[in-house]
């Protein structure tokens, strides 16, 4: 159950995010279990199948909301044990914890500042220079500053993107050790958040991801295992 790529906000150091205690229940946020407050008035971006991602906080931690139909609770059992599986990967999205209501499924998901696409559009020599910048990527582009993704005026890769690589192939590797799939690697779905003076990117969006068996791992590897013999 993917998302379709959703739209990331940029942070905003200069404004605060409720802690629990301060949050009350209304239109525009809610607390949901013990840890759990979503700011339904803060929508980062929306996805298929009604999923829509927001801010909130989670034991007192920013994070995005990714909220689930109840009605895909059997879907979304796989995503959530993908997640849990590879939590402490350093280029995998982490997961914090999951809350329930009547009607949806809540993930607490690590916030991260934008997408590789959003990067992409910003600092790419190949973006379209016609291209209008929206009011978002002008408030990301003030919270990323300079960004450089290429050298000079040659297609050769700044030590940036090559990083910003490594962290990708390091995000799968990290997987596929524990023969996980991604099955839906895209730059909408690698987020990036800025980490002291660098960035960092991340794996995202288990939704679609596959737990491989010992056979499929052997198939998918291109190694036939051998079947027992009939006669």
């Amino acid at each position: 159950m993917g998302t379709c790529g959703y739209l990331i906000i940029p942070r905003h150091k200069e404004e605060s995010t409720p802690s629990s205690s301060e949050v009350t229940s209304s239109k525009n946020q809610r607390k949901i279990g013990e840890k759990l407050v979503v700011l339904f008035s803060k929508e980062i971006g929306q996805g298929i199948d009604g999923t829509v991602v927001y801010e909130g906080t989670y034991d007192g931690r920013p994070v995005a909301v990714k909220r689930i139909l109840q009605s895909h609770a059997t879907l979304i059992a796989p995503e959530i044990k993908n997640l849990v599986a590879s939590d402490h990967g350093p280029n995998i999205v982490r997961y914090h914890g999951n809350e329930n209501d009547r009607n949806f499924i809540y993930l607490a998901l690590e916030r991260c500042d934008c997408n590789l696409y959003d990067l992409i559009r910003l600092y790419s020599t190949y973006s379209n220079q016609n291209e209008s910048i929206s009011i978002y990527l002008e408030k990301l582009k003030n919270v990323l500053r300079d960004v450089k993704l290429w050298e000079g005026n040659i297609d050769r890769p700044s030590p940036l993107l090559l990083k910003l690589m490594s962290d990708i192939v390091s995000g799968l590797f990290a997987l596929h050790k524990l023969n996980i799939v991604h099955r839906d690697l895209k730059p909408q779905n690698i987020l990036i958040i800025k980490e002291s003076s660098t960035l960092c990117a991340k794996l995202s969006d288990m939704g679609i991801s596959k737990h491989l068996s010992g056979f499929e791992n052997h198939y998918m590897a291109g190694c036939l295992p051998l079947l027992p013999a009939h006669d």
